[in-house]
């Protein structure tokens, strides 16, 4: 009755695990990712109005300050922006991130929402007579233009969750301030959580439970597949309904087909494949009841398409997946890298399970179809395949490993066997997604080189063409032509056409304004070009449009203008203004500074430009090249064909030449030297992470004994470790010493062209009293564009009161990435504290850069003003510094970890050895038998234990001998005992009968006489052949042979056996079994006798009872090593107080036998190397089970 509730309450368990872990998922998710707008909205007006409070108050302290006149303390809220105006001038600022002007206007300062070039903003006010002082905090930022750096998103401070802002109180929400007043409305449908880390968070979750439900060894195996089953299914449909989430289903990740839409229908599909392979059931099906021919080619097919999920997903995906570079990875690319390996050893578990029961049960022929089989699959691939890859090999390396290490079950071995597997399997899948990597990568070259080289764009001069008549009448251009407006440079005259004109499509392209009037004088000048100047280039290299005649095609300039655009202005009746505007193409970038941070999205240049250097060529001479690769100035070193890829000074180059002697080459840095091996050391420790942690955690582990771990492993792990933890330590240390060391050199890098710049400056400055900005503006301007060409950097200049007189790079201040104040910390330190120099991070959206300030002074040493240096290029600077470091400790590291294996190996084996020798002499110890001394000649502790050992076996064996003298004495008294009971039994009916023939013999009564003589007669013989049965009996249990083993098939003697008993309608006997046959080493005489003695008892057990039902089941047993049989019965069962006397001969419940059987039943599995074992429950029936070795 306990083992059927111990059941009962498995099952119940079971399905409340799989009930609740269900359950737990779709809640977890819903709480993380699925917001209602309303939920939002109520996080967003609470956390509005704390910010407003913090605002007000800091306002009016600082209000304080200002009348008071004693200086301001530093903002300790950073969620906080001071400005402080006096006589409507700026006098004070916590942040350069808000975009103000130094004069009060009506924009701002002003109470309530505020929109800036750079998002929303909520200001909080105070004020008296002469200061006005306000308080802002982010709301919004939204950017003119998107990049990787430039992001639009919403204050954290505000809100966590994105979303969209209006000033229409109708639509959405309506967020309001401490007074009621409606500030700004709030809309979306649903909020996700849209951020990559809650994606991950989201799919690991998943990957999470189907781990753990994998793992879980359910006692019930059809309820684990139920669950395995629903929970793919479940995340397969919400996948396709994209109810949970946004990102990762988007077609740009992912996209084949309506059934495999996105990424997560792609991980369900395989992380099935992968539990399919795992699964022990299907395995048993397989092996059992599959012919070996197919079961082989079933084996190879099955890697065919594991190998085909690589490029399936990498061709229909924009995951990056470049091993050689960390930092170009995404968080995607991560997780797809842990389901390729996750399937890879799925497969390497399914292979190895279907190579032993090929080997075990249909010996070297299914192997050698297998091996066949193997090399059809590698002809077949490198014939009809245009991927070749080392991974077409992996089936056949697998099956050698199997073959040399088949029957080596030793730790060793089997430590050595994962070894190899895994750089197998490693290298597989390395060499399967650097193959599909390569062809992605020069797909893309080429593409991109075409772009580069057809230079004229088309679409360009559709959009001019519909530009011209808004340019030839905006009034802009018309009073900048009658000089009406004033302090207009260069930065600023072109800051106005391209935010009013030359946005959207016309950021992929740098342009150059340059303004004329009537009389061909400059109004603008840019290019330093005169009017006539520009006329003659383009008569010299221009060739005007089909489509827009006032665009001219460059064909060939040494000053790299793709195109010139000509536009005339109407300015009066008699004459009329002319605007160049020179277009260069940022599909090569310059050089200077960081022009990704200016480049948008839309320009599609940002994805290249990390990865390759680029080089266009004219008339076989270098015309422009972008990237680190140093390019030669002619072309001869490059192939001479039109379309080439070599390899040359370690990069790989892409050469594509076109007509008018142009050619584009696009290169890409090789792996080389050790950094070969990175990849894949990387899958292998990772490999070989998920493998250690799958073994801690299996069943077979969880059920033996935690302290049953061997002393070897100990030792193997204890030294492993060492090399893991120093290797570490040694990689954290030396990662900050070189993250030091790069900072320091930066450092040193940028205080040189801040000395050099500061001394450059001097002669032109020195007779100035001051910046002024409407004087000197435009002379600043292009003495830092030259000097910002000279020294690669770009340069801002401010005056003594900490604004921006000019720069070399406006537009970052034009596009209010910047406002036009200096760092208030720089101009602390500079100011207050009198620095001769200061330096520190300062970032723009998720740019960070390095950016120094110095004074400079006129000839009188007066402080004119600040200048400041911003080192954009440290950041990739410092990435591919850290990337070279990690690619050296990785390969050093798996270097030293390999070296540790085999040294771990040959130390233990060196430690063990004496301890082996030991074991092994203890494992041979028997009792009344001869035993061997073990053999040691060291002098140390295992000497003086094997000492003690060979003097404890001469003990055993004097002790042995007197025991079984003893015990055969003792013996053969309870033999003596039993004989004498079992034949006194007898006796005494026999004296009985014969005393009482003797009183009733009546001779002269003949006949009835010899009918009394007659009765006694019978009863007598019957007493006697009950004394010879039970002679005979003790004879055969006295000596009972050893068994002559032979290879049987098992399953049929035990049907033969069963068979003998069919047909009773008293009982209904049925024999099951996973196996078609199962050849074992028996005794079949015995082993039969063994199978009657148990099926008769089951018989016996419910005679009493009417119909009954035995059951006898062959399998493997529960540990994996050897076989199983056992006889239920649902009879009668056995009493508790019965169950320590069962195996005792003589001892029965029975008023029939001998008591004998199961004394019997014992001593031949015993012989066979195996045990018995039985469980019961009284009224409910019995279970009778013996195990046999393989």
């Amino acid at each position: 009755m306990t083992g059927m509730k111990n059941r009962f309450f498995t099952q119940t368990g079971s399905w409340l695990i799989l009930v609740t872990l269900i359950l737990s998922c779709a809640l977890v998710l819903t709480q993380l990712f699925w917001k209602t707008e309303g939920a939002v909205f109520k996080n967003t007006q609470v956390n509005f109005l704390k910010q407003e409070k913090k605002a007000e108050v800091a306002a009016k302290g600082l209000l304080l300050e200002a009348i008071q006149g004693k200086g301001f303390n530093k903002n300790p809220d950073t969620t906080l922006i001071y400005h402080v105006y006096q006589k409507d001038s700026l006098v004070y600022w916590s942040s350069n991130k808000m975009p103000v002007r130094r004069l009060a206007s009506l924009s701002f300062p002003t109470e309530g929402l505020v929109h800036l070039k750079n998002g929303w903003y909520y200001t909080c006010m105070a004020q008296d007579e002469d200061h006005v002082v306000a308080v802002s905090f982010l709301v919004k930022r939204r950017y003119s233009y998107q990049n990787e750096y430039l992001i639009s998103h919403v204050s954290k401070a505000i809100s966590p969750s994105f979303f969209l802002l209006t000033l229409d109180e109708q639509e959405g929400h309506a967020i309001k301030n401490r007074n009621g007043d409606y500030c700004f409305s709030i809309s979306n449908s649903v909020f996700y959580g849209k951020t990559k880390s809650t994606t991950l968070v989201s799919i690991g979750f998943f990957i999470c439970i189907f781990l753990f439900l994998s793992v879980l060894q359910l006692k019930i195996n059809a309820l684990k597949r139920a669950g395995l089953i629903v929970f793919f299914i479940s995340v397969y449909m919400l996948s396709l309904s994209e109810a949970l989430f946004s990102e990762i289903v988007a077609p740009q990740l992912f996209a084949y087909n309506a059934q495999v839409p996105n990424i997560i229908s792609v991980f369900i599909l395989f992380l099935g494949l992968g539990r399919l392979l795992v699964s022990k059931y299907l395995r048993e099906v397989l092996i059992n009841k599959t012919h070996p021919v197919l079961l082989c080619f079933l084996v190879v097919s099955l890697w065919w398409v594991v190998e085909q999920t690589v490029p399936f997903i990498l061709e229909n995906s924009s995951i990056p997946l470049g091993l050689d570079n960390l930092f170009e990875l995404e968080p995607f690319s991560y997780l797809l890298i842990f389901v390729f390996v996750l399937l890879f050893l799925a497969y390497n578990s399914f292979f190895k399970a279907v190579f032993q029961g090929l080997i075990e049960g249909h010996g070297s022929r299914s192997i050698s179809a297998l091996f066949i089989l193997c090399i059809v699959l590698v002809i077949i691939e490198i014939v009809f395949s245009d991927r070749f890859s080392l991974s077409i090999w992996l089936p056949l390396f697998l099956t050698l490993t199997g073959l040399f290490f088949f029957n080596k079950n030793a730790f060793r071995q089997r430590l050595l066997r994962s070894v190899f597997s895994t750089i197998f399997l490693s290298a597989a899948l390395v060499s399967q997604i650097t193959v599909i990597e390569n062809k992605k990568d020069l797909e893309t070259r080429k593409l991109l080189a075409k772009k580069v080289l057809s230079e004229r764009d088309r679409e360009l001069e559709i959009k001019y063409k519909a530009l011209t008549k808004t340019l030839e009448n905006t009034p802009f251009l018309l009073n900048t032509s009658r000089r009406k407006q004033e302090n207009l440079t260069p930065s600023r005259f072109a800051y106005v056409l391209e935010r009013k004109f030359f946005k959207g499509f016309w950021e992929g392209y740098e342009c150059s304004f340059n303004y004329y009037d009537v009389n061909q004088k400059e109004i603008v000048l840019r290019e330093n070009m005169s009017f006539f100047e520009w006329e003659g280039f383009i008569e010299e290299h221009g060739t005007a449009s089909e489509i827009c005649p006032n665009v001219f095609f460059i064909s060939s300039s040494k000053n790299g203008f793709n195109y010139v655009i000509r536009q005339t202005v109407q300015t009066s009746s008699t004459g009329e203004s002319v605007l160049f505007v020179g277009l260069k193409s940022k599909l090569i970038p310059e050089e200077i500074g960081f022009p990704r941070l200016l480049i948008s999205n839309k320009a599609h240049s940002l994805d290249y430009l990390k990865k390759y250097s680029i080089a266009k060529y004219k008339d076989a001479k270098l015309f422009k090249s972008f990237g680190p690769y140093s390019y030669p100035i002619y072309l001869n070193s490059y192939a001479e064909n039109t379309t080439s890829q070599k390899t040359y000074e370690g990069q790989s180059h892409y050469v594509l030449k076109g007509l008018q002697k142009n050619t584009v080459v696009l290169s890409k840095k090789q792996p080389e030297g050790l950094a070969l091996f990175t990849p894949y050391a990387y899958i292998f420790c990772l490999m070989g992470v998920i493998r250690l942690l799958f073994l801690l955690f299996s069943q077979k582990t969880l059920e033996n004994d935690k302290n049953a771990v061997s002393l070897a492993f100990k030792i193997q792990a204890i030294l492993v470790s060492m090399v893991v933890l120093s290797l570490f330590l040694f990689g954290a240390g030396s990662g900050l010493f070189v993250k030091n060391q790069y900072a320091n050199y930066n450092s040193r890098v940028i205080n040189e062209k801040l000395q050099s710049v500061s001394e450059e400056l001097k002669n032109k400055i020195a007779k100035m009293e001051r910046f002024d900005i409407a004087k000197d503006g435009v002379f600043l301007e292009k003495t830092l564009n030259k000097l910002s060409r000279v020294f690669l950097t770009d340069i801002n200049i401010y005056d003594s009161d900490g604004f921006l007189v000019s720069s070399s790079r406006q537009q970052i201040f034009n596009l209010g990435l910047l406002s036009e104040q200096i760092n208030a910390s720089a101009f602390e330190n500079l100011r207050n504290r009198e620095k001769r120099q200061f330096s520190q991070q300062e970032n723009i959206g998720k740019l960070s850069y390095t950016s120094s300030y110095m004074p400079v002074y006129n000839k009188e040493l007066k402080t004119l003003g600040y200048i400041n240096l911003q080192h954009f290029g440290q950041q990739e600077d410092y990435e591919s510094q850290i990337q070279g470091f990690l690619v050296a400790i990785i390969n050093v590291f798996m270097f030293l970890l390999a070296l540790s294996i085999i040294l771990s190996l040959a130390i233990s084996n060196w430690l063990t050895q004496p301890l082996q020798v030991l074991q092994d002499g203890l494992s041979k110890l028997r009792l009344g038998e001869p035993n061997k001394k073990i053999v040691y000649m060291a002098n140390d502790e295992i000497g003086s234990i094997v000492r003690l050992y060979n003097e404890k076996i001469e003990e055993l064996e004097r002790a042995a001998e007197q025991l079984t003298r003893t015990e055969r004495e003792s013996a053969w008294r309870e033999m003596a005992k039993q004989v004498a009971h079992e034949i006194k039994n007898p006796l005494t009916p026999m004296k009985l009968s014969v005393q009482h023939l003797l009183h009733s013999y009546d001779p002269e009564d003949a006949q009835g006489s010899l009918m009394k003589i007659k009765k006694v007669v019978n009863g007598v013989i019957e007493q006697i052949d009950g004394l010879a049965r039970i002679a005979n009996e003790f004879s055969n249990f006295a000596r009972m042979p050893e068994p002559q083993k032979e290879k049987q098939d098992l399953v049929r003697l035990i049907k033969n056996t069963v068979a003998v008993f069919e047909g009773n309608q008293k009982y209904q006997l049925e024999f099951n079994t996973p196996f078609k046959e199962k050849m074992v080493s028996i005794d079949k005489d015995q082993l039969v006798q063994v199978l009657n003695n148990l099926i008769k008892n089951a018989i016996q057990s419910f005679q009493n009872r009417g119909h009954g039902r035995i059951r006898v089941l062959l399998e493997n047993n529960t540990d994996g090593e050897g076989l199983q049989v056992s006889v239920e019965d649902d009879g009668c069962g056995i009493e508790p107080e019965n169950e320590s006397r069962l195996f005792i001969p003589r001892f029965t419940t029975k008023t029939t036998g001998s008591g004998i059987g199961l004394s019997l039943v014992k001593q031949i599995i015993e012989n066979h190397g195996g045990k018995i074992s039985f469980s019961s429950v009284p009224g409910e029936g019995s279970v009778f089970s013996f195990f046999l070795p393989d």
